[in-house]
């Protein structure tokens, strides 16, 4: 029985192969993806040959975006989702490893039995007239048992083994899509922050054009009070400056949208204080794009890792539906003592057992197997459907997030050009106002193009910011399949 336990062993390793990793396509549509490079070559916010760090957040160069980021990503309920999901799974792949091994199992009972008085038994107490052969036994009984129960199923075919390695890819699967869940989280709380930070901006310069209007309307009551303006014009004065008034409470409404939705994002019982950081005139970071564009999406795009695996674990699971059609073969054993009499329990004589190979051979199934065949087929075929799926939001999501970066910088270096003339210009005007070349308010219309000069060019800012992160997400973030 030893030999015929190592020759199964033997059989079952020779006709398995050792688990590998999840193929690659080189299915990437490289010429878009390579034009782009080339293209985004010459923008000054990209930096081509890089890679994005791990920690991508601090690229930004923002300690409290640094510390928001890295809060969420401990803490925040959807990643310890995603963690529990991993450990979910490897408890699955271990359940399907166990079947590679041998089962022993011991049982001990102790069950008082009653014969029947009318069956063919051989009992002390039956009736007269009953055929009785050989010695009699009580009519009541008890009958104390031990045994120790051996199976082990030699998998000649593999089919543990492939529901195991499907299980482990099913796992790193889990894996990547935790990853994916950090980088969502990730970019949602940089976005919310930076937009914030922006807003917060923005509500300044809303002050300002409201103090702006205010001084306009006084202007307007006294030459109306001099009967140089007329009613119309101090009403659309007035009707102005309710507008921008409107406006500032819409910032502000926004301003606590954000604020609560970052808290949400911190798990942290919103209480964390969130201080001002101007980005205006910051430095704007410029988004690492690695050359080998196309090989650098396959390996850093979460998702697309994550269903690589599940193609694989689809694949194994077609082996092991082809492994139902040959029969199981397993070696089992028995091995124990019973008696009726509790001092002779453990007693040699009391003694039993029996060992010997088995195979199960289906012959007539209704069709299951096949259909549980052509089940793992379809779902291996729609795995696939869905790598290529990705594959195509991957890279226009890639071309979309390097298009918006390279044109969002040029608006916003416009934009900012545009500002800064137009401060150029209202600083002269309070020169000529200070020189009293101008009345006050001559200066007030000059002012009022220089704060929404300002604001446009927040507008600017907060595009740009989300290009890159959208294209910092279309990436894969910092993700690496290798870690």
């Amino acid at each position: 029985m030893t030999a015929l336990l190592l020759l199964g062993i033997g059989l079952t390793m020779s006709a398995c192969y050792m688990r590998c990793p999840p193929h690659c396509f080189d299915d990437l549509p490289s010429e878009a993806l390579g034009y782009a490079v080339d293209d985004a070559d010459a923008s000054p916010a990209i930096a081509i040959g890089e890679s994005l760090p791990e920690a991508w957040w601090e690229l930004f160069g923002d300690e409290q975006l640094t510390a928001f980021v890295e809060q969420a990503l401990s803490c925040h309920p959807t990643v310890q989702a995603a963690q529990a999901r991993i450990e979910a799974a490897q408890a699955v792949a271990d359940q399907a490893r166990a079947l590679l091994f041998p089962t022993i199992t011991e049982t001990t009972s102790a069950i008082y039995n009653q014969l029947s008085q009318t069956a063919l038994v051989i009992s002390n107490s039956a009736p007269p007239g009953s055929p009785l052969i050989g010695p009699g036994i009580p009519f009541y009984f008890v009958l104390y048992s031990t045994a120790f129960n051996l199976n082990y199923d030699l998998d000649l075919w593999c089919k543990n083994r492939n529901s195991w390695w499907a299980a482990l890819d099913q796992t790193s699967a889990k894996v990547a899509d935790e990853a994916m869940v950090r980088l969502s989280l990730g970019v949602s709380v940089a976005d919310t922050y930076l937009q914030l930070q922006i807003l917060y901006d923005r509500r300044d310069i809303a002050t300002a054009v409201v103090a702006n209007r205010q001084r306009n309307v006084e202007y307007i009551q006294n030459r109306f009070g001099q009967n140089l303006e007329n009613a119309m014009a101090l009403e659309i004065a007035e009707s102005d400056l309710a507008t921008v008034q409107r406006a500032l409470l819409a910032i502000d409404q926004a301003i606590a949208l954000q604020e609560h939705q970052l808290q949400a994002y911190l798990a942290d019982g919103f209480e964390v204080p969130i201080a001002k950081v101007s980005l205006v005139r910051r430095p704007i970071p410029r988004v690492p794009l690695p050359c080998d564009l196309p090989l650098h999406l396959l390996s850093r795009r979460p998702d697309i890792t994550a269903q690589l695996w599940l193609l694989e674990s689809a694949r194994r699971q077609i082996h092991v539906a082809v492994a139902g059609f040959y029969p199981d073969f397993s070696i089992t054993g028995l091995w124990g003592y019973q008696t009726i009499h509790a001092h002779k329990w453990f007693n040699p004589i009391s003694m039993y057992s029996d060992i010997g190979p088995a195979f199960t051979l289906p012959i007539f199934q209704g069709g299951q197997l096949r259909a549980n065949q052509r089940g793992t087929e379809v779902d291996s075929d729609l795995a696939n459907i869905q790598y290529n799926q990705l594959i195509l939001d991957a890279v226009q999501e890639t071309l979309d997030g390097i298009t918006l970066v390279t044109n969002s910088a040029e608006q916003l270096q416009k934009q900012a050009d545009i500002a800064e003339r137009q401060q150029r210009n209202y600083e002269l005007s309070q020169l000529r106002l200070a020189h009293h070349l101008d009345a006050g308010v001559d200066t007030v219309p000059t002012e009022l193009s220089m704060l929404q000069a300002r604001d446009q060019e927040l507008g600017a800012l907060a595009t740009n910011v989300r290009a890159i992160l959208t294209l910092i997400k279309a990436l894969g973030g910092g993700y690496d399949l290798c870690q």
